[in-house]
C-alpha cells in the first residue's frame, strides 16, 4: 500500500463569493485501474470563499502501486 498526499489552493479570482459544494476526482493506479471518488465538499468541509480569498487544505489516498494519476473538478455555487 503507497499513500499520496496532495495540497490543494483554491483561489477565487472572481467577484463573487463562492462556496465549494462538491468534487468528483479520478484515481487510477500503474496497471490502470480506476477509482473514482464523489462527495460533498472537502475534507469534511464546504467552503465558503469570498473574491480574492484562497482556501488552502491537505488530504491524501490510499494506492497499491507505487505510481499513479489523480484529476478531478470542483462544483462551486
Amino acid at each position: 500500500m503507497f499513500l499520496f498526499s496532495y495540497d490543494i489552493s483554491v483561489v477565487n479570482e472572481g467577484s463573487i463569493g463562492v462556496t465549494l459544494r462538491s468534487r468528483k476526482w479520478s484515481i487510477i493506479n500503474s496497471e490502470g485501474e480506476e477509482i473514482i471518488v464523489r462527495g460533498e465538499g472537502v475534507v469534511g468541509e464546504q467552503p465558503f470563499i469570498s473574491p480574492g480569498e484562497t482556501y488552502k487544505y491537505s488530504s491524501f489516498c490510499v494506492l497499491d502501486t507505487p505510481f499513479g494519476t489523480m484529476e478531478g473538478f470542483y462544483i462551486l455555487k
